[in-house]
């Protein structure tokens, strides 16, 4: 095909690129990774920590109120 540019082979249709890393997108965001440390060490659901138990006592009527709030 020819484009005008003396190249033959050169193709005008849409270039496929490299996908854009995020920190090219974001570059002034914060690096979140020591977020990521001793993940499983925390967290109300290790050890004898009963969830189900703890679920029960919320108090629905003031948690409602301070959502209102």
């Amino acid at each position: 095909m020819h484009n005008g540019s003396g190249d033959e082979s050169a193709s005008t249709g849409p270039q496929m690129g490299t996908p854009a890393a995020k920190r090219e997108w974001w570059p002034g965001s914060l690096d979140l990774e020591i977020l990521d440390q001793n993940v499983q060490d925390v967290g109300p659901w290790n050890g004898d920590f009963d969830y189900p138990a703890a679920f029960e006592q919320l108090d629905f009527e003031a948690l409602k109120a301070d959502i209102e709030a």
